[in-house]
């Protein structure tokens, strides 16, 4: 597992891990050294040029207060393992700060991203976060608004790969969450988020999850654009959402429904791929006023569990206000849906 979540980097300089330094090069000042628990910025640029390890319970391991740049420069950020006291990898806070090109490891968060928001997350792995409580331990939280993460990885963690907060107008593209304890890519009462081109594979439970929230609803008008999930339990279950637009996506060969939307309204799903599922491709409960169209789904209801499932299933008798039109499917559960 180890090997599955290096970032290639090259002839590396010494190392000074023992003493959990890390040469960095900040600019317009001379070489200078970098400890656990140290705090870089504002208006700071640093570039590791080494790993910095073992970095002890207490503070974060680093602090990134924007605006600000840290470049990881292909090293890592590891923390020591210590139960429910593990330190956080990097906390982003302030604004417009930049992180990018690394690893962290083994914190009980890897990446945090909080402040005012507009931060730029980059080519980053989170891998192995574990805060000791059991199913936490994400690799990537945010809880700021419009901020951008992009080409990043979570694996590995005993929680989420990607989870949102409370957060608005973030952007999620291209990045990756693979074998995580939990979820890929999670949304925890948000508006008019974009993920799009993000793929979540084997993680062991839902691929995507964008929910409302059963206390505070609120969320909704999100964007879930070309992205991909497989293998997981569920791939993309969308909760309490209103106005959110699933187009283009994938999701093939998860153990239970490809696409599940639940107690939501006014949500649209169009030129969306749920093939090979082993419960539903495409299923409806409790959605009011939503429209699936031109969508695809096929040899679905693969799990062999004795409970009849369907490409496209629709939970309300006659569909309700839900409307279901020109999708290619072999079987459905009503003839409302087309």
């Amino acid at each position: 597992m180890e090997r599955l979540v290096r970032i290639a980097r090259g002839a590396r300089r010494a190392r000074v891990a023992a003493l959990g330094l890390a040469l960095v090069v900040v600019a317009g000042e001379a070489w200078g050294q970098v400890q656990c628990g140290a705090i870089i910025g504002p208006k700071e640029k640093v570039t590791l040029q080494g790993d910095l390890e073992q970095c002890p319970p207490g503070t974060p391991a680093l602090t990134v207060v924007g605006p600000a740049t840290l470049d990881l420069n292909g090293f890592s950020v590891i923390c020591r393992e210590a139960g429910v006291n593990t330190a956080r990898g990097i906390v982003v806070v302030g604004k417009r700060a930049v992180v990018r090109n690394g690893t962290v490891q083994h914190c009980s968060i890897g990446v945090e991203v909080l402040g005012e928001g507009s931060h730029r997350i980059e080519n980053v792995t989170a891998a192995l976060s574990d805060d000791g409580f059991g199913p936490l331990g994400e690799g990537f939280v945010i809880e700021s608004d419009a901020n951008r993460l992009t080409g990043n990885t979570a694996i590995a963690n005993d929680g989420e790969g990607f989870r949102l907060i409370h957060a608005d107008r973030n952007r999620l593209v291209r990045n990756h969450a693979f074998f995580n304890a939990s979820s890929g890519f999670v949304v925890d009462v948000g508006l008019r988020n974009v993920l799009q081109g993000n793929t979540a594979r084997d993680n062991h439970i839902f691929g995507f999850f964008l929910g409302a929230g059963p206390f505070t609803p609120g969320g909704g008008r999100n964007v879930v654009k070309n992205n991909s999930a497989t293998g997981n339990q569920t791939g993309f279950w969308i909760d309490g959402e209103e106005g959110t637009r699933l187009t283009g996506n994938v999701a093939d060969e998860n153990h239970g429904d490809g696409i599940l939307l639940v107690r939501g309204r006014k949500n649209r799903l169009t030129r969306n791929q749920a093939n090979g599922n082993g419960e539903n491709g495409i299923a409806l409960l409790s959605e009011s006023g939503t429209h699936v169209t031109r969508n695809a789904a096929l040899n679905n209801d693969r799990d062999n569990d004795g409970n009849r499932h369907y490409d496209l299933n629709e939970s309300l008798t006659n569909c309700g206000d839900n409307r279901w039109r020109n999708n290619v499917f072999a079987s459905a559960n009503q003839p409302c849906v087309r």
